[in-house]
């Protein structure tokens, strides 16, 4: 087995702090959606961090028929997150300046758009710690298909038993097993029983327990 030399982070709810901004945006495209919303809809702040993740377009057109109504939503949607500007996540920041020190290659791998991607990387002044980031108009498919991770790979020149997939979302998990490469699911919005049955390498509480892994490889 090959050494691990990298790690791909999924970015909201992993690296960054974006639920509450994501919940206000998703609120605003609700506005436009919920005359054609079935009753089974939760439009709670609970209900809605179950739906972050998975992109909102495909969640959009699971609410409505009308593809106009859809890009007005996903429109309103990706403007409101513009206008909020995110902190790290606790100990984010910490692993990868560590990873960083171990000469490990740090990848993203996302959902969210390029523009968006960059302004938040770029806001945060962490956009040079990453040698890949592969975001939702890099591909022609989106988590939980492999493609992503896929192309990180091959940017960074990685092997498959050489690098490893973090992210909090189950989406995460899949994209890994699909790209047959090790995981780590992270217990933010999620429970461990949430997780088990797509049977991730590695769980963790908080994304700064990482370091605990990396330092075991």
């Amino acid at each position: 087995m090959a050494e691990t030399q990298g790690i791909l982070f999924d970015l909201d709810g992993t690296l960054v702090d974006s639920f509450p901004s994501i919940i206000i945006a998703f609120k605003e495209a609700f506005k436009i959606l919920k005359p054609y919303a079935k009753n089974n809809i939760n439009f709670t702040d609970d209900g809605i961090k179950k739906l972050i993740g998975s992109p909102h377009q495909e969640t959009f057109r699971k609410i409505c028929s009308d593809p106009k109504a859809v890009k007005n939503a996903a429109d309103i949607f990706r403007d409101t997150r513009k206008k909020f500007k995110v902190d790290m996540i606790d100990g984010s920041v910490d692993l990868l300046m560590f990873l960083k020190t171990k000469n490990f290659k740090l990848g993203i791998v996302t959902t969210t758009g390029r523009e968006l991607t960059e302004k938040i990387l770029s806001d945060l002044n962490v956009q040079n710690l990453f040698e890949a980031i592969i975001t939702g108009n890099d591909v022609s498919n989106l988590k939980p298909h492999p493609e992503p991770i896929l192309k990180a790979l091959e940017i960074l020149n990685l092997s498959k038993d050489g690098c490893i997939m973090a992210g909090d979302h189950p989406n995460d998990i899949m994209a890994a097993n699909a790209a047959n490469i090790k995981s780590i699911a992270i217990l933010y919005a999620r429970t461990k029983d949430e997780f088990m049955k797509y049977k991730p390498t590695y769980i963790v509480n908080s994304i700064g327990e990482i370091k605990n892994i990396v330092t075991k490889l």
